[in-house]
């Protein structure tokens, strides 16, 4: 396994567009949004297109509907649940409404860009320290770095692009220990996608009282990343400034997308056969990175962290050529890609490409 290097801040920058058109005629084979490849459950396809005679009308009323059925999955108060279009519009509002000039976020790097530059983009800083060598988070040095004007700590677990997990017991003692002065944010978009008696849920943290927030998604596990719902977990006190910009009266989330999640949670069977089939093909995929000779970090979600032997965009180039869709990223003047799990079929498509690869 290939050791992720240090590197100063803001030097990781993905490359490639989810939105780009470029490419072959034939249907692109995507592989660089870690989208679920199998679609939606027909349960909540029936949900939307019952849903369809009602999208003339506001959904008021049914918002919290979905947010009782979020809590009780979640085990938690419906008041310490907080719906939006998709986390990371929740996260864009967290660096709006906690954040100011002469600010810091203590966050981990490399990790999901989104808050760090919502962050930034406020006037405060990020003091993002590196990630151990397996990339899961080095929480003595995150603790280290607070300080007085430290105004959140941002966990991403598993995390992204790593798909590295950090150690359920360790980051409870984390919380545990830096809860009390400053809140931490943990995303855990792909945690429904993790196996193995190292993951763990921070909810149990939140029912304790603590300042945790909790960030998750319907992209990921069930498959609802056009649609865009997400939600928090947290403190009633912490989410309090969201209602006072009226993310709780519903307008902020479409009346297919609310069914869509609602109905979603109820098919609990689509999500379990998901998670079956991306370790299947991620086992594949290691088996056949192996087999190659390519570098790549374990992972805990529905992508993997490979380095390359050439530079990404003339990889991405290559892989588009022959219908393939990849993102990836530098660091440290080393090539990597973020390679998306799609089906067992695409992803032998992937390995006949990669087989293929003209080293330059």
């Amino acid at each position: 396994m290939k050791s992720i290097p240090v590197y100063p801040p803001h030097s990781v920058a993905f490359q490639g567009s989810s939105t780009s058109r470029e490419g072959p005629a034939q249907t692109l084979i995507r592989l660089d949004s870690n989208e679920n490849p199998y679609g939606i459950s027909p349960t909540v396809q029936q949900a939307i297109l019952a849903a369809l005679p009602l999208a003339n009308r506001y959904v008021f009323s049914d918002l919290p509907v979905l947010m009782a059925k979020i809590a009780a999955r979640e085990r938690v108060s419906a008041t310490q649940v907080l719906v939006g279009a998709g986390l990371s519009d929740l996260l864009e509002k967290t660096a709006l409404l906690y954040f100011k000039p002469g600010d810091n976020l203590v966050c981990p790097l490399p990790t999901f860009p989104l808050f760090l530059d919502a962050v930034v983009a406020t006037g405060a800083q990020c003091k993002s320290i590196a990630c151990r060598s397996d990339g899961s988070h080095d929480l003595e040095r995150m603790e280290a770095a607070i300080d007085e004007r430290t105004r959140m700590v941002y966990i991403c677990n598993p995390n992204n692009p790593t798909g590295s997990i950090t150690d359920g017991q360790s980051l409870l003692r984390f919380c545990e220990s830096v809860s009390p002065r400053v809140p931490i944010f943990i995303d855990e978009a792909y945690l429904d996608l993790a196996l193995g008696a190292n993951t763990q849920s921070m909810v149990s943290v939140l029912l304790q009282k603590k300042n945790v927030i909790i960030g998750r998604t319907f992209s990921k596990g069930f498959g609802l990343a056009g649609l865009r719902v997400g939600y928090l977990l947290a403190q009633p006190a912490f989410l309090a400034p969201f209602h006072q910009v009226n993310t709780m009266t519903g307008l902020n989330i479409s009346s297919l997308a609310l069914y869509a999640a609602s109905a979603a949670l109820d098919d609990v069977a689509f999500h379990l056969h998901y998670v079956q089939q991306n370790e299947r093909v991620k086992s594949y995929i290691y088996s056949q990175l192996n087999r190659l000779g390519y570098a790549f970090i374990p992972s805990y979600t529905n992508f993997i962290l490979m380095a390359l032997p050439l530079p990404g965009d003339s990889f991405q180039k290559q892989m588009l050529a022959k219908g393939i869709r990849v993102k990836t990223m530098e660091m440290h003047r080393t090539f990597w890609c973020r390679l998306s799990l799609g089906t067992l079929e695409e992803m032998q498509l992937f390995v006949k490409a990669l087989g293929e690869l003209q080293s330059l």
